[in-house]
């Protein structure tokens, strides 16, 4: 705990008399207080002040330091920070709450980075040594060496030549063993770490193409093969490959692999990062097929995370569901392009070359996936960037790999200053349960119960829940985590996952994605976020588990959260580029306005985003609107949701509601009248008509499967409900695409699921009503008002809060009449494009003859 009560004191006792005057020895007519700064907020212009401001020798503005009270979450506030040392034109800040010290150093076109971030107590330990050869070096150096451009990147040669090799390697492997994508992909692999691997051997131990054919017969070159694989792959990549895996290429088809490998590929060259990068580009076209496209996030939603990550130079990044190893890259990206343009008077500051910070570097970034492919894909990207040992096989729930061998990011220990990661990035597997007792007793999330002889048992616990708490065991304090997860884990009241998250980190910012973020990956109806967060102090956890929930948030911890939306993401549902990708997205836009400071708001007219985010017509060209929401939001309380779609509907229908009435619904409009086992068992030879729910022009009843009582009475779902004429029928968890019919019949056979919500005898028009359901603003309406922790359910309880126009039954019937017209129009259209289609093909089947 702080010896230091508050802010005050930290900026007169530590920063003034401690640091400044004690440690750092700078004069005090070089030292300013409470300087003032002009800071542009939108609009608006806001004069805050810096708490202190250094100067050089040569009068140059040369450190700016803002204090901090004790406890508080120091990353918070970095914003604030780097827009005084802009607006200063100071090439460091220093930002300290007298627990830890971060130390943040600026380059031309808005850049900034992590030099140092240490406790105190360490820093003490060694006299503040680095601190002061920080401080040094910039004082001699500040006219020199603070001004450096970053050189512009081109899609080189080298790139594109690699690129069209992998490329060509996979077409020949189709081309020749007739294998799907996906098999083709995993031998592409193989060849590739064969490659790897004989670029380490001397000649005479490598799997070459002479050797291959020196052993006759094909038989005889597989089982050559498959030996050398399995012997080599076991001693050099233990993990990578099941036991006993063969090559799955004949040997023709390795030969002509290796081959272009041997022309083609180097190793051994210094363009380690130009076939990473070429590799990274010709991976996304590979991940397309079914059994690939799981393990990949698209670039343009890791670039927007990496940019919110701000790495630097000292961080431990993790990705504990890396898939492809797309974070991973990218963060190790980062860290060489920092490390290229360091100026050398700081390396010299670090005791280190440039080399050996690289290095270090490659030991900092680590991966855990459970699927053996993905963790494959991932080795190879890392190790074509130059390294792929820190990936590991293994459920990242756990502490320890599949091999046994413990996690090489631990999770963080205050006694052990190696244990924990700075920063966390992951885009988790949803809707998939943890089942493993052993993992599941690790987690405070999981749901303990007593079995029939009373030993204590772990229910089963989404994924997606467990992998929140998991994150804030693996942080440092003040680590930064940044996740995809389901926008339901915010917006369900009774979420205990919600409430983790706003009883263990401080929320920066959450971000709404579009329905298509995920389509390539076969995720195409869960609604999605990606949550930024700092993982609490442990002071501050220390405050939050002594108070009351209600208390989590009081004058002294006020929670802002930063609420965003984006539509155009840089990216078609295929993953096919527009326009600059990421550059060009709406991610961009949220981007510089948080790192601008620019928290003005950002709504749009409710009906326009509903109707491009949920409507039907010209949905192709959806994605490609630019579409930016903003709200940045104060809590005196805490929140019972935190879902971004429901704070900007709010905004945005305040007025177009105030004119809308809720439905008139009792008990009687919803009561379910289902089957009863008797009454099947006196009726064995009866048929019933099973009614499934999917979208129609008109909502009418088109599909009905025949069910007879033997097939009712072996379902497990449940007995299913009776529906009458003019019921109207929907599933809870699909109503929000549109899916809603009524019943036309009154056929007494029919019946449909227990599961789903059936309306009747309401005193509304109910063509009406299923229309206006079915448009793209009352679907907006419905996502807010649905909560579940993955799948959206919106059930009978949510009918009542629902609120539509206030209009007559005369106005609903004409408005039907209206609407009627048009449907009938579109089905005479759709009528007479079948028949001509038909005529075509007639026409040109008689041709044929």
């Amino acid at each position: 705990m702080s010896n230091y009560r508050n802010e005050a004191e930290v900026e007169t006792k530590f920063v003034y008399s401690h640091l400044i005057k004690e440690i750092l020895s700078i004069p005090s007519d070089r030292v300013s207080f409470h300087v003032p700064i002009k800071i542009h907020q939108g609009r608006s212009v806001l004069t805050k002040e810096a708490d202190v401001v250094i100067k050089s020798d040569s009068n140059e503005n040369l450190i700016v330091i803002d204090s901090k009270s004790p406890n508080v979450t120091l990353e918070q506030y970095f914003g604030q920070i780097d827009s005084y040392a802009f607006q200063l034109e100071t090439p460091i800040s220093i930002l300290t709450n007298a627990d830890r010290i971060i130390v943040r150093f600026y380059q031309e076109g808005n850049k900034k980075h992590i030099l140092l971030d240490k406790k105190v107590d360490e820093l003490e330990t060694t006299g503040y040594s680095e601190l002061i050869e920080i401080i040094d070096s910039v004082e001699k150096n500040i006219v020199d060496n603070m001004k450096i451009s970053d050189e512009v990147e081109t899609d080189s040669p080298k790139i594109v030549d690699y690129r069209r090799t992998f490329r060509v390697i996979h077409t020949k492997i189709r081309s020749i063993d007739k294998l799907d994508p996906s098999s083709a992909f995993d031998e592409f692999s193989k060849v590739l770490f064969i490659k790897i691997i004989n670029d380490s051997l001397s000649d005479d131990e490598q799997l070459t193409i002479e050797r291959i054919k020196a052993m006759g017969v094909i038989k005889a070159q597989s089982e050559f093969v498959d030996k050398w694989f399995q012997e080599k792959v076991s001693s050099y990549y233990p993990g990578i490959f099941a036991i006993n895996t063969k090559i799955g290429l004949t040997p023709k088809a390795l030969i002509t692999v290796l081959d272009i490998l041997n022309k083609d590929f180097d190793l051994k060259d210094s363009l380690t990062d130009i076939k990473g990068r070429a590799f990274e580009e010709f991976l996304p076209s590979q991940l397309r097929g079914k059994g690939l496209g799981q393990f990949f996030t698209p670039r343009a939603v890791v670039d927007f995370m990496i940019e919110r990550a701000e790495i630097s130079l000292n961080d431990k990044v993790l990705d504990f569901a890396s898939g492809s190893g797309g974070f991973l890259i990218k963060a190790f990206e980062e860290k060489m392009k920092l490390i290229d343009t360091l100026p050398k008077v700081f390396i010299d500051a670090l005791g280190k070359t440039r080399e050996e910070l690289e290095e270090i570097a490659k030991t900092q970034i680590f991966g855990i996936d459970a699927e053996p492919r993905a963790v494959r894909t991932a080795k190879m990207n890392m190790l074509l960037w130059g390294d792929g040992k820190q990936i590991q096989h293994g459920n990242g729930l756990d502490v320890s790999d599949f091999n046994g061998d413990p996690y090489l990011a631990s999770e963080y220990n205050n006694d052990d200053p190696n244990s924990g990661v700075n920063v966390i990035l992951a885009n988790p597997p949803f809707g998939s349960t943890e089942e493993d007792q052993k993992v599941l007793s690790r987690y405070t999330l999981s749901k303990k119960r007593r079995d029939k002889n009373g030993e204590i048992k772990f229910s089963k616990v989404k994924t997606e829940n467990l992998f929140v708490e998991r994150a804030w065991k693996l942080l440092k304090p003040g680590g930064r985590l940044l996740i995809v997860l389901p926008e339901g884990i915010f917006s369900n009241k009774t979420s205990a996952t919600r409430d983790f998250i706003l009883s263990h980190f401080t929320i920066d910012t959450i971000v709404k994605l579009p329905k298509h973020s995920f389509v390539m990956s076969g995720v195409d109806t869960i609604n999605t976020v990606v949550l930024v967060a700092y993982k609490n102090t442990s002071d501050r956890q220390k405050e939050i588990i002594l108070s009351d929930k209600r208390t989590w948030i009081n004058k002294n911890h006020v929670m802002t959260i930063n609420f965003a939306s984006v539509n155009q993401i840089g990216y078609e549902p295929s993953g096919k580029i527009i326009k600059r990708g990421y550059e060009g997205s709406d991610f961009q836009i949220i981007a510089n306005k948080l790192k601008n400071n620019d928290f003005e708001t950002i709504v749009a007219d409710p009906l326009e985003y509903a109707s491009i985010e949920y409507g039907d017509i010209e949905k192709s060209e959806n994605w490609k609107k630019s579409m930016v929401k903003f709200l940045r939001i104060d809590f005196d309380h805490v929140p019972l949701r935190i879902d971004p779609t429901y704070y900007f509907f709010k905004k945005e229908t305040t007025t177009l509601l105030s004119s809308f009435v809720s439905l008139d619904i009792s008990e009687n409009n919803t009561q379910r009248i289902k089957l009863t086992e008797k009454e099947l068992n006196n009726n064995v030879e009866k048929v019933y008509k099973y009614v499934s729910v999917v979208k129609t022009l008109n909502g009418t009843v088109t599909e009905i499967e025949e069910k007879t009582v033997d097939d009712i009475l072996s379902t497990r779902s449940g007995l299913p409900q009776r529906l009458y004429k003019n019921d109207i029928v929907f599933n809870p968890y699909r109503i929000n695409t549109g899916s809603i019919i009524w019943i036309d019949s009154d056929d007494e056979s029919l019946i449909t699921s227990p599961a789903y919500v059936v309306l009747r005898n309401v005193d509304i028009d109910i063509k009406y009503l299923v229309q206006l359901l079915k448009t793209p603003f009352m679907k907006y309406q419905i996502q807010v008002l649905a909560s579940g922790s993955v799948r959206d359910n919106f059930g009978t309880n949510d009918l009542e809060l629902l609120r539509i126009p206030n209009i007559s039954k005369s106005e609903q019937k004409e408005i039907m009449e209206s609407v009627n017209g048009s449907i009938n129009e579109i089905m005479v259209m759709q009528n007479n494009m079948r028949t001509k289609i038909e005529m075509i093909n007639n026409l040109l089947s008689d041709f044929l003859k």
